[in-house]
């Protein structure tokens, strides 16, 4: 602990000083779920929320705002508590903030969530529904039905990036929100109303927690859900079964296959069938089950937070500006970054091509209808439970501003994340493997053919196959598009893939 940043006083009186803030501020890149890691801190500032009792100690439920160098702020939830240095046990490394200098001893500075007791405070306060009265409003807990009973151990995981998240025993598992806006979190909203619509493919919400300050918005800070046992996620499921069919067909010829996605897709040939048919039967399941929720989304006419409703004009010239804005950014990245060298032709291809953008926003017809969306799908937001997909995190695009996050979108948006999902997995499985390619193309065939098949006649749907299409492709742009800039500003190695699958997308 001795290089941890060091404090003189308790918590108590610590908290919304500036040393608290600078010790803070030592501390956080270095932790898992902050997102600020590569722009400089200028000041760190602790609120108190709400004090939480904690046996015989009390942790106190924080909000560290950050602020940047660049002018940006973002604001975290971070439940303080101290642990006395001589206590018996290992205090995780990951959990470390400071260490404190007090009259009755020195102790760690700890973020709270790794600490069993205050996971089992947590979890009673849901469970009874109760109020904390903080200096700026009051936390409050909700419960939507009993939790089970039975073996309720916690059990940090260190699985996420961006949140946190508690299991209890093997019944029930408590996500809190590190980087917080204000407003509902779609990932509750949605949650519960799906539990409240009997939804079986999604883990069923039990409870909640958010704060609601004497003025403004509340903001969501955790939500509790059933745990949902499963042999992994979809993503690791499906690059196991790739793998396999790569392994399985090494020396063979793949199948003739075009160059871009067929529509409406047509029936398998046998030999494809043969060839892939291990890994397509998940693949199928998940293109009704992803109807299924957007038929359930869309089943809520008078509640004004889920009826379906169709786009303005002025929306959807928003969207068509906002999309060509993006193009244009991402232009001028492509043309002065430093690409991989196996980025490059793909780079260059785009960027010749990148005005039949623009022409595919003017042929797009507009949604018929918006509902609201899972808004971040792809294969790492599924669980597989006895083959079966579960779909999980309702949260959105953390990145977005909440608002945004809940709005309501045209249902292709998510079909469009998830075929762009099978390029990834493809990629990541046989770069250059002409099976690979064969599955992505095969499995974007099933998942869409079954999905069309499920979803016949919604409203949210158009008329005909050729607006259908229209409207699918250029999601699939948006989502290619908005790829290629995380990747360069996040994992260049990697903007290979979908610059590739943008340059599929342009073709023709």
């Amino acid at each position: 602990m001795s290089a941890l940043p060091v404090l003189a006083g308790h918590l108590e009186t610590l908290v919304a000083q500036d040393a608290l803030g600078s010790a803070l501020a030592a501390r956080l890149p270095a932790l898992r779920w902050y997102a600020g890691k590569a722009r400089a801190i200028e000041r760190v500032t602790v609120r108190l929320l709400a004090a939480l009792p904690v046996r015989e100690r009390t942790a106190h439920l924080t909000i560290a705002s950050v602020r940047y160098r660049d002018g940006g702020r973002d604001d975290y939830l971070l439940p303080l508590l101290t642990v006395p240095a001589g206590q018996p046990g290992a205090i995780p490394e990951a959990t470390l903030l400071a260490v404190l200098h007090t009259s009755t001893g020195d102790a760690a500075l700890i973020d709270a969530v790794g600490d069993p007791a205050f996971a089992v405070a947590l979890l009673n306060l849901i469970e009874g529904e109760g109020r904390l009265a903080g200096p700026g409003g009051t936390l409050v807990a909700g419960r939507d039905a009993p939790l089970p009973d039975g073996d309720r151990t916690p059990h940090p995981l260190g699985a996420e990036q961006s949140n946190s998240s508690i299991r209890y025993g093997d019944r029930l598992v408590l996500k809190l929100y590190r980087r917080l806006v204000p407003g509902i979190n779609p990932d509750v909203e949605v949650g519960r109303f799906l539990t409240a619509r009997r939804f079986p493919a999604t883990p069923a919400v039990r409870g909640w927690l958010e704060f609601r300050p004497e003025a403004g918005e509340p903001l969501s800070l955790a939500v509790l859900h059933d745990l949902v046992p499963n042999e992994g996620d979809g993503w690791t499921v499906t690059l196991a079964l790739l793998d396999r069919v790569l392994r399985q067909r090494t020396g063979t010829s793949a199948p003739a296959m075009p160059p871009r996605l067929l529509f409406p897709p047509p029936p398998l040939p046998p030999e494809v069938e043969t060839a892939l048919g291990e890994s397509l039967p998940f693949i199928r399941r998940l293109g009704v089950v992803t109807a299924e929720l957007h038929r359930t989304l869309a089943s809520a006419a008078e509640d004004p937070r889920f009826a379906p409703e169709p786009p303005s004009p002025a929306a959807w010239r928003a969207f068509g500006t906002a999309l060509m804005d993006r193009w244009g950014r991402l232009k001028g990245l492509l043309a002065g970054s430093t690409l991989p060298p196996s980025a490059r032709p793909d780079a260059e291809a785009v960027l010749a091509v990148g005005d039949r953008i623009a022409e595919r926003v003017a042929a797009a017809p507009a949604p018929p209808l918006l509902i609201r969306c899972h808004g971040d799908f792809h294969l790492g937001q599924v669980l597989v439970r006895a083959g079966e997909p579960v779909i999980i995190d309702f949260e959105g695009e953390p990145a977005r501003p909440i608002a945004e996050r809940r709005a309501k979108r045209s249902p292709l948006v998510d079909v469009a994340g998830m075929l762009r999902s099978f390029d990834y997995a493809a990629a990541v499985a046989g770069a250059g493997n002409p099976w690979a390619e064969a599955w992505r193309l095969w499995a974007s065939v099933v998942y869409l053919a079954a999905y069309l098949d499920r979803a016949r006649g919604a409203l949210f749907l158009p008329a005909s196959p050729q607006e259908t299409a229209a409207l699918l492709d250029l999601f699939l742009l948006e989502k290619a598009l908005y790829e290629v800039e995380y990747e360069l500003n996040s994992r260049p190695d990697w903007v290979v893939i979908p610059l590739a699958g943008l340059r599929r997308l342009l073709a023709g």
